[in-house]
């Protein structure tokens, strides 16, 4: 057991734009056993794609957090 390693994850897939579709987009949380790690979002358009990150300290996150991020941290803090 390695307690500084990924242990817990969660992710969501979803549509961030009306007109596309197949869940392009999508939030990834991975955490270690301290419950510190991070999220990364994926946002897929037609004519670009952007990437995001935001660093999660004890379980919570120090930047507002989209639905879909919160939906993938809830995931992952609740990963035995």
């Amino acid at each position: 057991k390695m307690p500084a390693c990924v242990r817990h994850k969660g992710i969501v897939t979803y549509n961030a734009f009306e007109n596309v579709g197949n869940n392009m987009s999508f939030s990834f949380a991975a955490l270690d056993d301290k419950k510190n790690g991070v999220i990364i979002t994926g946002i897929y358009t037609r004519e670009n794609s952007y990437v995001y990150a935001k660093e999660i300290i004890n379980g919570q996150s120090t930047r507002e957090l989209s639905k879909e991020e919160k939906e993938a941290l809830s995931k992952a803090l609740s990963e035995n």
